[in-house]
């Protein structure tokens, strides 16, 4: 088997996992993803290439690293959510960041952009809202 394909099948068992786990049905997945029911079905399959952007909502969704729906491994800090986690100042993130590999450095970035661009999305819908109230 090749490397893309353990890679594949390494996302689909993870995605199957982590959606057994948090009690939903595939269609309830496949909607909080924002994908088809056929395309998440395939994917927990892995008979689908899954983007990285499903990855990346699939992550946030269930609170897991990316590592962790592709390679299984988990962080070492299981709270995510902890104060310590939160008030980590934006140097000692960048710190972190420039610390991780080039892979997982484009993934960041990926993740980051989609972020900031869902902020910008929201501002200028409110902009709007705004406007029209007027």
């Amino acid at each position: 088997m090749e490397e893309l394909d353990v890679l594949q099948q390494n996302i689909a068992e993870n995605m199957r996992r982590l959606r057994k786990s948090n009690n939903l049905t595939y269609k309830q997945a496949a909607k909080a993803l924002g994908i088809s029911l056929t395309q998440y079905t395939r994917t927990e399959r892995g008979t689908a290439n899954t983007s990285i952007i499903t990855i990346a909502k699939t992550a946030l969704l269930y609170e897991v690293s990316i590592r962790e729906i592709v390679f299984g491994e988990k962080l070492k800090q299981t709270t995510r959510s902890s104060k310590f986690h939160r008030d980590k100042s934006l140097k000692e993130k960048m710190k972190e960041l420039d610390e991780l590999s080039k892979a997982e450095k484009e993934i960041a970035f990926k993740i980051l952009d989609l972020a900031l661009s869902k902020k910008r999305i929201n501002n200028l819908l409110q902009i709007i809202d705004n406007a029209k109230k007027q």
